[in-house]
């Protein structure tokens, strides 16, 4: 497809309502505030089963956020401090999905209240994972380092005490790997590294877990959770940010379903932000892009090495891969945040979610 054919489709453009991206939320903790949760035990509430042993450990809690952050209600994990008599863990699972499509995002915010003595593995470690047996994904929090996933035990993302922080796993079953990003700050990891672990191909819900500080070490204090939420998207990035003075390659996973295996997809770019958007043909969706020069750089180079498989086919699962690669500098643009998302056509009737990658110096 040549340019002035895609410029026409774009310029015969009648005004259409903003659609929503192809987002499935299999669970949404609704930020834990009321009437779905009251103050309380929350193993009960909301599909939540208790997951704390021994029995004397106090469950996780339903509380008002004590941080001074704002939050409203959150989750408290507490399990005892030093010497305690019995080793054990406070924690609670909810079940979602399982999900289905090949990109699955899982996020929550988090507060520390103290990141120094939880020492793995003796003491205070924070357990993450997707199901109550250790047969799919986990990963493990301690100290001041956040895993992407139990596969190396390598270290992941810094985690810091005594604030907020934003956590995001994104679970690329294309690509078949799991990001973990904090504060802006990603680690990615294989999902098959070493192969001797199970093979999983699906996430099944949320369990959180934190253990008691290791004897001799003063009490780590708990940790709140809170806006949990576990959601299927259709774009995925594996960076979020590139270098100005060195460049960078940025790869795309594309997953559209079983259902629109064999369309054909038109991936496109723009600096200028997301909304209100471009209105698509037929009027049934709005790609979350604003048409701008980058749009137009990205259609003179499509399936280019720069905008590598940016206008294809999806295979019989419905998903594909695309690139784009800087091919050095881009000196100048920093401060500038690239927004990728994609179309399907004959109709267009299927828009991805928008990714960023930001420019920095």
């Amino acid at each position: 497809m040549k340019r002035p054919i895609v410029m026409l489709f774009f310029l015969l453009l009648t005004m259409a309502a903003l659609a929503d991206a192809q987002v499935t939320v299999l669970f949404d903790a609704k930020g834990f505030e009321s009437p779905t949760y009251t103050l309380g035990d929350l193993p009960g509430q909301d599909g939540w089963i208790n997951n704390t042993s021994p029995s004397s450990f106090t469950p996780p809690q339903v509380i008002a956020d004590p941080t001074g952050g704002g939050m409203g209600q959150i989750v408290e994990f507490d399990p005892p401090g030093n010497g305690s008599p019995v080793w054990g863990w406070v924690g609670a699972f909810r079940a979602a999905g399982p999900s289905t499509g090949m990109l699955v995002v899982m996020e929550w915010d988090q507060y520390r209240a103290d990141i120094i003595n939880n020492q793995a593995p003796e003491g205070d470690s924070l357990w993450y994972g997707d199901r109550l047996a250790p047969d799919g994904w986990w990963a493990v929090e301690y100290d001041q380092n956040l895993q992407a996933s139990h596969q190396e035990m390598v270290f992941g993302v810094p985690v810091k005490g005594q604030a907020w922080q934003h956590v995001e796993y994104l679970f690329d079953f294309v690509a078949r790997t799991i990001t973990v990003e904090v504060g802006g700050e990603r680690f990615i990891d294989s999902m098959d590294n070493p192969p001797t672990f199970p093979k999983y191909t699906e996430i099944q819900g949320i369990d959180f877990e934190a253990e008691p500080t290791a004897p001799g070490l003063p009490d780590d204090g708990p940790m709140y959770v809170d806006n949990f939420v576990l959601k299927e998207i259709s774009l995925m990035n594996d960076v979020n940010k590139i270098y100005e003075n060195t460049g960078g390659i940025v790869n795309l996973s594309l997953d559209a379903g079983p259902a629109n295996a064999g369309r054909n997809y038109l991936l496109l770019g723009s600096v200028t932000g997301t909304s209100p958007g471009i209105p698509l043909p037929g009027g049934k969706v709005t790609l979350p892009l604003n048409w701008d020069m980058f749009t137009n750089i990205v259609i003179d180079f499509i399936n280019t090495p720069i905008f590598w498989n940016f206008m294809g086919t999806l295979n019989g699962s419905g998903a594909a891969n695309a690139k784009f690669d800087t091919l050095g500098p881009i000196t100048g643009a920093a401060g500038l945040t690239m927004n990728f998302a994609y179309a399907l056509n004959s109709p267009w009737n299927f828009v991805s979610n928008p990714v960023g990658i930001e420019i920095v110096p």
